[in-house]
């Protein structure tokens, strides 16, 4: 299984508590068709309820609000183990029920596979906040030591100097295709939207004060060398079609 994403997940990005080995979240992406949003939120939350309560297969689900991308729905599972997510059984009428609800209203699906990267994270929140911003990281070829050198020295930073942002790094993973997304950063806006308009120590600052002058200047020459993308969106957690 190669790393990468082809679409975008918040998410994708839930903010859960991760246990040693529950580190594992599928990520099914759903672009619901333009007339049918209405009849495809109405089913997925009625499938929810059905099979996925909040004790037995939890499920988050999240809208994306920004960018090109605007529209789509990511419907999470986990965080769980691999055994326990690949080993989980259903009753036999939770296909039926899933194309009935939800996939006859589908323009397209995808699944996606996300691996929580503690080592990378920073400060990252308790519970599920109601909006995040998800950054997507495209790296050039043989570029992941370097970038997680980046991150890791980034995350130093920030403790030392006992900053107040949070993020939650993953790795990603999408059977069968050879995508070029390697990363997803989630940084949870816990007093929502206004949050945006916070203004925080700038990175460079925080590395030119805990790790030495020219800290900043060998981040923009590494980020040059590793970094073939960068997107950001924004997305909201959709409570009325999570689990309960």
């Amino acid at each position: 299984m190669k790393k990468g994403i082809a679409l975008f997940l918040p998410l994708l990005m839930a903010t859960l508590i991760f246990g040693q080995d529950k580190t594992k979240m599928r990520v099914i992406i759903l672009k619901p068709k333009a007339d049918m949003i209405g009849e495809f939120e109405k089913g997925l939350a009625a499938h929810v309820a059905k099979f996925h309560a909040q004790a037995t297969d939890p499920v988050t689900v999240y809208e994306v609000a920004s960018g090109k991308h605007t529209g789509e729905y990511h419907f999470i599972q986990g965080p769980s183990s691999w055994a326990d997510m690949e080993g989980k059984v259903y009753a036999g009428d939770h296909s039926d029920d899933w194309n009935k609800s939800v996939g006859k209203f589908l323009q397209s699906s995808e699944t996606h596979y996300l691996t929580y990267q503690p080592d990378f994270s920073y400060n990252p929140n308790q519970g599920a906040a109601d909006w995040t911003v998800v950054t997507f990281i495209t790296l050039n070829p043989n570029s992941t030591g370097t970038y997680e050198s980046m991150m890791k020295t980034r995350k130093d930073a920030l403790t030392k100097a006992k900053d107040g942002r949070n993020y939650q790094v993953f790795s990603h993973s999408f059977s069968g295709r050879d995508d070029e997304f390697s990363y997803a950063v989630a940084a949870d806006l816990k007093g929502g939207l206004k949050e945006l308009d916070t203004d925080l120590t700038p990175l460079a600052k925080v590395l030119g004060d805990q790790v030495g002058p020219y800290a900043q200047q060998q981040w923009a020459y590494d980020a040059d060398k590793v970094l073939k993308k960068v997107e950001s969106m924004l997305v909201h957690r959709m409570a009325a079609l999570s689990s309960k």
